[in-house]
C-alpha cells in the first residue's frame, strides 16, 4: 500500500496514518470503502497489530474513517451514503498495491461546474497555445507520409525531433547535442524514468518542501529515503544537503519552483553543483517554466553550467504547446542517457510517432519565439490580475508569493485555517484551488494552497480570487 521508513524519526503509527490519509484525501480510497483489517495491514507492513490499532484510532479521531462494530473500519461516507454490502469487493481489497496516492483528487480534476473558476491546475488557456499549429501538423504528418506511421519510433525519439529539441535548448543557453536528448511522454515520464533507473530502496533522495506531488510520488514508489529540504526566498536550502549521509540524488525545480514560484539564487546553484561534484551526486533539474519570466530573466540552468555530467535535465513542452500533447525531453550525457533509454524501452518502447511528428514543425517554426513572447505577456497580465485582487480583497493574516515567473501563486492562510476544509466552501463560492497538504513530502502544513492562473482570463481570475477571499473571510 505504501512504504514505511524505519529510519525516520516519525513513529510507524504516524506514518501509517499519514499514508492512509494521503490515499483518502486524493480519492484513491473512496467514501464508504473498507480499509484492510488490523491483521491484514499489520502483515502487509510488517508491524505489530498494536501499531495499526493506534493508526486507525488516530484516523478515526481526525474524522477520516469510521469504525463499524463487527464489520471493520471504513472511509467515512458522505452524509446519506450507505456502507457497501458486507463482503462486496473483499477479494480486491485484499490485494496489495504500491501506489502512494492518486493525483486526480488534488491536481487533475475535470468534473467542475462551468461557473467554477479552475485555479487548481497549472495549465495554460488553450487560446494562448499553439493548438491550431499542432492540429495542422497532425494532419500534415498523417497525410504526407502515412506509411511512416506503420512503424515504431526509435526508443530515444525520432532523430529530427531530438535535433529540434537540442536546437531549441541551445537557443536558450543550454548547449545540447541531439545525441544527448531523450524524448519522453511529458516531463513526468522523464522524472519517473530517472527515479526507476538511478535510485532504489534505501537510497537517499533530497527533495524540496513544498514540492510538486507527482515528483514526490515517483520517488516514493521506489521506496527511497526522502529528505525534504525547505525552500526559502532564495530557493532550496542547499546548505542542508551537507548534513545528509548516503545521499544519491537531489531533485530540484530551480526556476520558478512549483508551488512557491521561488528562484534558486546564482550562489546556491554554484553551491549545489560543487556539492554534486564533490560527493558524486546526481541532480534532477526539472525546468517547466523558465520561458515564463515576467520581470527579469532567471539565472542560467544548472545543466548549462554542469561540466561533470551530474545534471539530468528534464524539460516539458506541454506547457508551451499543449497539455494534450504529452511531449517532454531529458538531456543527459554518456552512460546516463544510455541507461535511461534502456529503461524507456522497458516502459513503452518509445513515444508514439504521431505526436512527435506534430510537435516537430512547431518547434522548428521561426515564428515560435514571437508567439512565446505574446504568451508571456498574456500570462503576466493574468498574474498581475491575481496579485492585484489578492492585495485588495484578502482578509488580514493571509499572505502570498509574488512570482517572477511560472503559473502559480502560493498562498498562506491564517494559521488556524485548513485549506482542505476550506475547499468545499470555496467551490460553493465559485473557485477551486490545490490544497497545500499535497505539496509537502512530510509534515504537511494545512494552511497553504496553490492558485494557478494560466487557465483563466483576467476577469475570471479576478472573480475567482474574490470568491476565494470571501470564503476565507467566512471561515
Amino acid at each position: 500500500m505504501f512504504a514505511l521508513d524505519r529510519r525516520s524519526g516519525d513513529p510507524l503509527s504516524v506514518q501509517i496514518k499519514n499514508g492512509v490519509t494521503d490515499r483518502i484525501r486524493s480519492g484513491l480510497l473512496t467514501p464508504g470503502e473498507q480499509l484492510p483489517t488490523v491483521r491484514q495491514m499489520a502483515a502487509r507492513l510488517s508491524v505489530s497489530p498494536v501499531t495499526v490499532i493506534q493508526a486507525y484510532a488516530a484516523l478515526e479521531a481526525s474524522g477520516l474513517v469510521t469504525r463499524v462494530h463487527g464489520r471493520g473500519v471504513f472511509v467515512r461516507p458522505r452524509p446519506g451514503d450507505p456502507l457497501p454490502p458486507a463482503g462486496a469487493g473483499a477479494w480486491q481489497r485484499s490485494l496489495s498495491d504500491y501506489i502512494p496516492r492518486s493525483l486526480s483528487g488534488y491536481l487533475l480534476r475535470s468534473d467542475l461546474p462551468s461557473h467554477v473558476v479552475p485555479m487548481h491546475v497549472a495549465a495554460v488557456e488553450a487560446s494562448l497555445l499553439q493548438v491550431m499549429e499542432l492540429a495542422n501538423a497532425v494532419r500534415n504528418a498523417a497525410l504526407s507520409d502515412p506509411g511512416r506511421l506503420g512503424w515504431y519510433s526509435p526508443p530515444a525519439g525520432i532523430p529530427e525531433l531530438r535535433a529540434a529539441v537540442a536546437a531549441y535548448l541551445t537557443d536558450t543557453g543550454l548547449k545540447a547535442a541531439p545525441g544527448d536528448v531523450l524524448i519522453t511522454q511529458g516531463a513526468q515520464q522523464g522524472i519517473d524514468l530517472i527515479a526507476r533507473t538511478f535510485v532504489g530502496p534505501g537510497d537517499g533522495v533530497a527533495i524540496e518542501t513544498p514540492s510538486y506531488p507527482p515528483t514526490t510520488d515517483a520517488f516514493r514508489a521506489r521506496n527511497v529515503r526522502l529528505h525534504p529540504i525547505p525552500v526559502d526566498d532564495q530557493g532550496m536550502r542547499v546548505d542542508l544537503l551537507e548534513e545528509i549521509p548516503h545521499l544519491r540524488l537531489v531533485c530540484v525545480v530551480p526556476t520558478f519552483q512549483n508551488p512557491t514560484g521561488t528562484v534558486l539564487s546564482r550562489r546556491r546553484r554554484e553551491q549545489l553543483l560543487e556539492i554534486a561534484r564533490r560527493r558524486n551526486l546526481l541532480i534532477l533539474e526539472d525546468d517547466p517554466w523558465s520561458e515564463f519570466a515576467y520581470d527579469t530573466a532567471p539565472p542560467p540552468t544548472l545543466k548549462s553550467q554542469d561540466t561533470g555530467g551530474h545534471v539530468l535535465y528534464v524539460k516539458s513542452f506541454s506547457k508551451l504547446l499543449s497539455v494534450g500533447v504529452r511531449i517532454g525531453a531529458v538531456v543527459a550525457s554518456g552512460q546516463l542517457l544510455q541507461r535511461l533509454v534502456a529503461a524507456k524501452e522497458i516502459s513503452d518502447l518509445g513515444v508514439s510517432l504521431l505526436p512527435q511528428l506534430a510537435v516537430l514543425p512547431v518547434l522548428q517554426d521561426p515564428r515560435l519565439g514571437r508567439r512565446l513572447k505574446r504568451m508571456v505577456a498574456a500570462l503576466r497580465e493574468r498574474r498581475d490580475a491575481v496579485l492585484r485582487t489578492l492585495a485588495s480583497t484578502a482578509p488580514d493574516g493571509t499572505s502570498w508569493s509574488a512570482p517572477a515567473g511560472g503559473l502559480n501563486v502560493w498562498v498562506r492562510l491564517p494559521r488556524h485555517l485548513d485549506a482542505e476544509a476550506l475547499l468545499p466552501r470555496a467551490e460553493a463560492e465559485g473557485v477551486t484551488f490545490a490544497p497545500g497538504v499535497s505539496f509537502f513530502p512530510a509534515a504537511p502544513e494545512g494552511n497553504h494552497l496553490r492558485l494557478s492562473f494560466g487557465a483563466g482570463k483576467p476577469p475570471d481570475l479576478e472573480r475567482g480570487v474574490t470568491a476565494l477571499c470571501r470564503a476565507i473571510a467566512q471561515a
